[in-house]
């Protein structure tokens, strides 16, 4: 009884622990737009940004600190959706980009002007 038990509550745990946000597109180039050690006026580099504001499923704003966990997915008005490792995703001339692996250094790009909706998640790649 005892295992079920510990089993229901580290369950609880991990669901919890994967809490997914939202930011609106335009929020989020403001965002990166305000980091001051941008390299060109044109490139603004997700991975100098300290927090992110974000929204949780009922419109309330928080703050996220950024990491190398903070995973990101990108809804395009085709539907289609991209995943990215927040730390390395950029705009450059209206363009998102970003790798969607470490280990064979992939890159996803999206204009931005395609996306519908932005989603951080911290915690494991769980979204495909």
């Amino acid at each position: 009884m005892k295992v079920k038990a510990i089993l229901f509550a580290l369950l609880l745990t991990v669901l919890n622990s994967c809490k997914t946000y939202t930011i609106p597109p335009e929020n989020f180039k403001k965002q990166l737009s305000k980091v001051e050690n941008q390299h060109q006026k044109t490139i603004y580099q997700a991975y100098d940004l300290d927090n992110l504001v974000v929204y949780d499923s009922k419109g309330n704003a928080t703050t996220l600190p950024n990491s190398p966990a903070i995973e990101m997915r990108v809804t395009q008005k085709n539907g289609k959706k991209n995943a990215f490792f927040f730390d390395t995703v950029f705009i450059e001339n209206d363009t998102l980009k970003g790798e969607k692996s470490r280990i064979l250094g992939l890159m996803n790009h999206v204009p931005f002007d395609q996306i519908t909706k932005i989603e951080v998640q911290e915690g494991v790649k769980t979204h495909y």
